[in-house]
């Protein structure tokens, strides 16, 4: 077999493969779909939310951070050698938990409403009149790390509307 005829057998050979590469792209859409989906399926699962609507359109919003017990350990681990003492009272847990949410509050705008052995209720309001009630746990042992399990974000609407039910 000449050079010539193994190089039609081979031309032949790619006469047969569609043509214009219709299965690579659509493979390409399909990854691109899929990729997207993933991306989507991630961000829905940083934090349960849910929402309650109300007459005046205000809203209130629930989020539970997610959390890591093996974090929590290592946390309370750093906490019994002397480091992040302040995560032994419930207010500064909570700060820290709004200011990873991303809301701008200071140290005194939160108030200790409860706390008991395992559970603290904590209240803060924004420059923006946002109320916010941070629900700390002590989840690795009774003496141990305050962690925000819950935080509920009341909009002023709700809150006066709340207030007019009270009264």
């Amino acid at each position: 077999m000449g050079r010539s005829a193994r190089r039609d057998k081979i031309d032949k050979g790619r006469d047969t493969l569609p043509k214009g590469g219709g299965f690579i792209k659509r493979t390409r859409v399909s990854i691109a779909f899929l990729v997207l989906g993933l991306f989507y399926i991630s961000a829905c699962t940083r934090h349960e939310e849910a929402n309650a609507r109300s007459k005046n359109n205000g809203a209130v919003k629930v989020f539970k951070p997610v959390i890591s017990m093996d974090n929590e350990r290592r946390l309370q681990e750093a906490v019994e050698n002397g480091y992040h003492v302040w995560r032994k009272n419930a207010v500064d847990a909570a700060h820290a938990a709004l200011v990873n949410e991303g809301v701008n509050v200071t140290i005194n705008d939160l108030k200790l409403l409860s706390e008991n052995g395992k559970e603290a209720v904590v209240t803060a309001q924004d420059k923006r009149m946002t109320h916010y009630k941070i629900i700390c746990q002590r989840l690795i042992k009774p003496d141990g790390i305050w962690t925000a399990t819950e935080i509920d974000m009341v909009t002023l609407n709700v809150m006066e509307e709340m207030e007019g039910k009270s009264n």
